[in-house]
């Protein structure tokens, strides 16, 4: 009889470790699916912050390209504006030498102010391309003024 309880205890022990071993591997089944979940969260966290920097960085190139245009089309317009001054010098042979002067003193002030405009702008941190696009517009309309 002894022999029998003995039986009966111990697999009635292994009955009881084989049960937790099962609710173990229940327990991390559970915690595995879980972890999946995380994973795909994280992936599609991963992906969607992989999207976003390749928008932010097209924006950039795109905003970059712009601003080297009107930086492009500034130079042009001053160059036109400089060819303007060396036709005034020119003009002031044909006996307007006051009247050249004062143009060019009125070239020279608008040429200023419209750096010290620009550069303030810039300093500032500006990188608008319309703003620039608006400082350069003024400026071109107060030069055709002159």
């Amino acid at each position: 009889m002894a022999l029998k309880d003995t039986l009966v205890k111990a697999i009635s022990e292994i009955r009881g470790e084989m049960a937790a071993n099962f609710q173990e591997v229940a327990n991390l089944r559970q915690e595995l699916t879980l972890a999946r979940t995380e994973l795909k969260r994280a992936e599609h966290d991963i992906s969607d912050i992989r999207n976003s920097i390749s928008l932010n960085t097209q924006t950039s190139n795109t905003n970059s390209s712009k601003f080297s245009h009107e930086i492009a089309d500034l130079q042009s317009q001053i160059n036109g504006i400089v060819g303007r001054i060396n036709n005034i010098g020119s003009s002031s042979s044909s006996g307007n030498e006051n009247q050249a002067a004062q143009k060019y003193k009125n070239l020279s002030q608008t040429i200023s102010q419209f750096t010290k405009r620009l550069n303030d702008y810039i300093k500032e941190g500006g990188n608008d391309a319309d703003k620039i696009r608006n400082i350069i517009n003024s400026f071109i309309e107060n030069v055709n003024d002159v």
